[in-house]
């Protein structure tokens, strides 16, 4: 790839410009990996270690906080938790806290996006053709996963 700029001295800015741009990309092809992944292989625990992946590789920004099922009881969860007793697989929740450069007292910006990984509530009024997207349910935290990331890395690049 080939990036202009017209002199030297906005060589500085058409760097930060790439690398914030490469930052977004990084964060939409991470979204689109965990969309796109079959929920035998994504499921709870997977989406868990993609967090604390997250957490390890941005140490600085990143914390990850994984809430199993004992924490949901005592947080009083239980529709989280009823939705999940029809798994095998235990009910997880990942928190992603980004801690950057934000004043103590600013307000915190909340992102919240649904994980399921495979919704089977109320199947039997479900289409059956329908059925191989219910995968789909857990977008909503890909795309939350995917921003942190795109956060974390265009933080790093600065």
């Amino acid at each position: 790839m080939v990036f202009n700029v017209p002199t030297r001295r906005e060589l500085t800015s058409g760097e930060r410009a790439i690398q914030h741009g490469l930052a977004i990309a990084a964060g939409i092809k991470a979204a689109k990996d965990l969309g796109n992944m079959p929920p035998n292989i994504c499921n709870a625990a997977y989406l868990a270690s993609q967090a604390r992946q997250l957490a390890d590789s941005y140490s600085k920004n990143v914390i990850t906080r994984v809430i199993g099922e004992q924490q949901m009881k005592e947080l009083g969860m239980h529709s989280y938790l009823a939705v999940g007793q029809g798994s095998q697989n235990e009910s997880l929740m990942s928190v992603i806290e980004y801690k950057g450069n934000a004043s103590e007292d600013a307000r915190p910006i909340v992102l919240v996006g649904k994980g399921l990984t495979f919704d089977s509530g109320g199947i039997s009024i479900k289409p059956s053709e329908g059925m191989d997207e219910m995968k789909y349910d857990m977008c909503g935290a890909a795309a939350v996963y995917g921003v942190m990331r795109m956060v974390a890395e265009r933080t790093t690049a600065d």
